[in-house]
């Protein structure tokens, strides 16, 4: 997502050519950075290891700095591997474009350096007008115009596994439900604002993936009387949200989305000795 420094522009009409050009010169020409338009964001990382992080501000190769970051839990759920985000701001410092910014992550080092600024049209039906931003930006030594992460080394190996397995496949299955769970138990230890919605939400996608899938043929499946609850339950959400009595429909959705973690998490574990099941079986008729 590109950071945003909205500088002056011509309203309900269209900008010259000298205009642009002038704005463009004065946007890419800056000496220092706006203050807040750079932020680091770490994916794949417990909470305990970038609960501090040390960030050493290099310019000339001399160190000319050095801060802390406390990086805070980012709800993002919109991928299909629901990544567990941290992220900071970085404010209060003084940085040019050819500056460099290291940060030290136990054992891990990353860096930010060659911050570009750009000129971004936001046009509406009115008029002509442009911001300043922050286009793109190198990470650890590679430009990166938009995905401004820090990525645990091995989290990749992750995303490459899921990608790799057929979606149709209980082990595909089995990744996809187990970061949304822990997405979900995340969001809990982190006790994020306003997202009672978004995780529930979660909750039931992670149900719909299972299907019937976790169900090992001759095996009793008890969780259906406690889904259907929570189903029953979700439903009063929908007849209370919508007649406005909103306070009444969070607690209902929330009490729903509760009972359906615990569904999602049982038939996990179900899902989970499936898969042991199938090897070990396997595993014998290679032995024959």
């Amino acid at each position: 997502m590109l950071t945003l420094f909205s500088l002056s522009g011509c309203f309900f009409s269209h900008w010259t050519e000298e205009e642009r050009q002038q704005f463009k010169l004065a946007c890419e020409g800056r000496e220092t950075i706006p203050d807040g338009l750079i932020s680091a964001h770490f994916v794949g990382f417990d909470r305990e290891e970038i609960r501090l992080v040390n960030v050493e501000h290099i310019r000339d190769g001399q160190i000319i700095e050095t801060f802390v970051i406390s990086p805070d839990f980012q709800k993002d759920s919109a991928y299909y591997h629901y990544r567990i985000i941290y992220g900071a701001v970085i404010t209060g410092h003084t940085i040019k474009p050819r500056d460099m910014l290291r940060f030290a992550v136990g054992q891990q080092v990353f860096t930010l350096s060659d911050f570009k600024m750009v000129i971004w049209p936001t046009f509406t039906m009115f008029s002509e007008n442009y911001d300043c931003v922050l286009g793109d930006v190198a990470i650890n030594g590679e430009r990166e115009e938009y995905k401004r992460w820090f990525i645990k080394p091995g989290y990749r190996d992750h995303v490459e596994e899921m990608f790799r397995l057929s979606a149709d496949s209980d082990e595909h299955r089995l990744l996809e439900v187990g970061q949304i769970i822990l997405y979900v138990d995340t969001f809990f230890a982190e006790k994020a604002d306003d997202g009672w919605h978004e995780w529930a939400t979660s909750v039931w996608h992670g149900l719909s993936i299972l299907g019937d899938y976790y169900v090992t043929p001759g095996t009793v499946d008890d969780t259906g009387l406690k889904f259907a609850e929570a189903e029953q339950i979700k439903k009063q959400y929908e007849i209370k949200w919508r007649s406005g009595n909103i306070s009444d429909a969070v607690q209902d959705m929330e009490t729903a989305g509760f009972i359906a973690l615990g569904v999602l998490k049982t038939r996990y574990a179900m899902l989970q000795e499936k898969i042991k099941n199938k090897s070990g079986n396997e595993l014998k008729k290679d032995q024959t």
